[in-house]
């Protein structure tokens, strides 16, 4: 028997940030790196809206669920810290049901880009 990983197994795992929100921007779900990234508790944010908690992130969201157009390699500018972004819209038969950002800090996807190496 093969064993495959869930979507909950690959979104707990992943080495970025990740969110989730719904069409009004209430956060649906935050992956452990991202609670760590924005140093906010994954119990106490879900359910809230992302204008609450994390104004600079809302304001793409926002953008992403009224046009239905992705926000990619978009720069967030912390107090400490600096991340890149891709936000893109959720959607079902034409309909945006709501958005996952994904994101990392900039150093680490600076070095990602400096280190590129062809795939063998």
């Amino acid at each position: 028997m093969e064993l495959k990983p869930t979507l909950d197994q690959a979104f707990i795992s992943a080495s970025i940030g990740i969110l989730s929100t719904d069409q009004r921007g209430n956060i649906a779900a935050i992956n452990q790196q991202a609670s760590e990234i924005m140093g906010i508790d994954r119990q106490k944010i879900v359910g809230t809206n992302i204008s609450e908690n994390l104004k600079m992130t809302a304001r793409l969201v926002r953008r992403c669920l009224k046009t239905g157009k992705p926000q990619i390699g978009r720069h967030i500018r912390r107090r400490r810290m600096k991340l890149v972004a891709n936000i893109t819209p959720v959607q079902e038969n034409g309909n945006v049901l709501g958005a996952v950002c994904c994101f990392e800090k900039m150093y680490e996807f600076e070095q990602t880009c400096s280190a590129n190496r062809p795939v063998k």
